[in-house]
């Protein structure tokens, strides 16, 4: 099931500014090297909606969380949906192939 589409055009809404200390953020990645990496594929839902502007002029997202458990559910089941209140996942899809 989909989300329906907001009832307000969000470019005319004022959004607070808070900033956050980035000590108090965790991310967890499979990716070993070029982190904290900022997308830029316009597919996620905070990306830059521009997709019409080549990815040098977009802004980039990065998922974070203030838990383990966020930035769990951020990097591994962004893209999954709920089934009966959880997520089922095959174990290699954790490991990447690699076994014990």
């Amino acid at each position: 099931m989909s989300l329906k589409p907001p009832d307000v055009v969000f470019s005319t809404l004022v959004l607070p500014v808070i900033e956050i200390d980035a000590a108090k953020l965790v991310r967890i990645s499979r990716h070993n090297n070029g982190e904290p990496y900022f997308g830029k594929s316009g597919l996620n839902r905070f990306d830059d909606p521009r997709g019409y502007l080549p990815p040098a002029d977009r802004y980039g997202t990065c998922y974070f969380g203030f838990t383990l458990a966020c930035a769990f559910a951020e990097t591994v089941l962004h893209d999954r949906t709920s089934d009966r209140g959880g997520f089922k996942m095959p174990y290699t899809s954790l490991t990447g192939g690699l076994r014990d």
